[in-house]
């Protein structure tokens, strides 16, 4: 299932499989607009519609979680257009990452609580539960905003929140 109309990105998080996959599924209802239309445990595969907007015709998207190692696994999305447009390729882009951070921020609150509940055990301290720098918060979103993930109104005003402005 590959073309011009689709888009995709993965992140690597230190958690098992079987926490990113919760941690996902949290993250989907946490992001406006984005319907989980099928999770299949046993694969590590969510299905999720995002219905039409101003911007798109709507978007399938399909999330795979990856065990790279007892506590490492791969977030990866694969996002595709119902109906192509430049705009709607563009939000595309924007609600693979929105998916990412949503998914890393359940992992940073919830990821060793959700560890323990499954019965599972993540030994090694992770960067996740480390807080990250003033600098390396802002270095993150401007890497967003050259990419064309923020706009530049969004980038300031999350640069001033994380600045205490």
């Amino acid at each position: 299932m590959s073309s011009i109309f689709e888009r995709s990105g993965a992140v690597d998080f230190p958690f098992a499989r079987e926490v990113v996959l919760v941690a996902a599924e949290e993250a989907m209802r946490n992001i406006s607009g984005m319907k989980v239309t099928q999770v299949n445990r046993l694969a590590g595969h969510i299905s999720v519609s995002f219905g039409a907007t101003a911007f798109t015709w709507g978007e399938r998207v399909t999330i795979s979680i990856l065990a790279l190692s007892d506590h490492t696994s791969r977030l990866a999305i694969e996002s595709g257009t119902k109906m192509y447009s430049y705009a709607s390729h563009s939000k595309n882009g924007k609600n693979i990452q929105r998916i990412i951070t949503e998914t890393n921020k359940v992992l940073e609150r919830k990821g060793p609580a959700i560890a323990s509940q499954l019965g599972l055990n993540n030994p090694v301290e992770t960067a996740s539960t480390a807080h990250p720098s003033t600098a390396d918060e802002i270095k993150k979103l401007a890497d967003l905003r050259d990419a064309g993930i923020l706009s530049d109104e969004e980038f300031n005003a999350k640069k001033k929140q994380i600045l205490g402005l």
